[in-house]
């Protein structure tokens, strides 16, 4: 484990926005293991155990859910792109770190950052399972009306494995800012990896 904590200043050269910026991390170090030759072995593996891993390339888009969740453009909807990391503690639960930002829907400048738990549920012998998290954050800019930035979602949907690394997952869901009037229901669609980390 490690944490880290440090200071910076942003300008933007074109517009008179000026400030100074904190950052705090909390982090932790895998000790991977690293072999040289094929195929793997059990004596490459001693003392070595296996994490579960995740990561979602994610299409997310944002429909009106209040009058006023956007101050301009309020009847255009959001489209958003980002990365999800999934961190499974189990078999069928995990922890999901996400980031995405919005390409369409004229919102530029909108980005959020999520953290959540999840639950992940195979539907008897076939490829396909349920998949629902709630996430907390925050998000900023293109025109949503998100208060203090601070914001809550909760998805869920469905998911077919294409084989043992690729899969294919579609969420509903709906996300609302804690102190500000913007809400949203939310499609997702995501492409999902699945890959495992052997770790001292």
């Amino acid at each position: 484990l490690f944490a880290e904590a440090g200071i910076g200043y942003v300008k933007t050269p074109q517009a008179s926005f000026k400030a100074v910026s904190y950052t705090g991390r909390i982090g932790y170090h895998f000790n991977m293991l690293n072999v040289h030759h094929e195929p793997v072995t059990l004596h490459d593996l001693a003392g070595f155990t296996s994490s579960y891993f995740r990561i979602r390339a994610t299409n997310q888009s944002y429909y009106k859910a209040s009058a006023n969740w956007r101050s301009h453009h309020a009847n255009m909807n959001v489209d958003t792109l980002g990365v999800q990391i999934d961190y499974f503690l189990h078999q069928n639960f995990y922890l999901t770190g996400q980031g995405l930002a919005a390409y369409k829907g004229m919102a530029g400048a909108y980005m959020t950052g999520l953290l959540g738990a999840g639950i992940r549920l195979p539907l008897f012998s076939t490829p396909l399972f349920l998949n629902a998290e709630v996430l907390a954050g925050a998000a900023g800019g293109g025109g949503l009306n998100l208060g203090g930035g601070l914001i809550e979602q909760m998805n869920g949907g469905l998911g077919y494995q294409l084989n043992n690394d690729l899969g294919l997952i579609a969420q509903y869901g709906y996300m609302s800012a804690i102190q500000g009037p913007f809400r949203a229901k939310t499609v997702s669609l995501s492409l999902a990896y699945n890959f495992t980390l052997f770790t001292k």
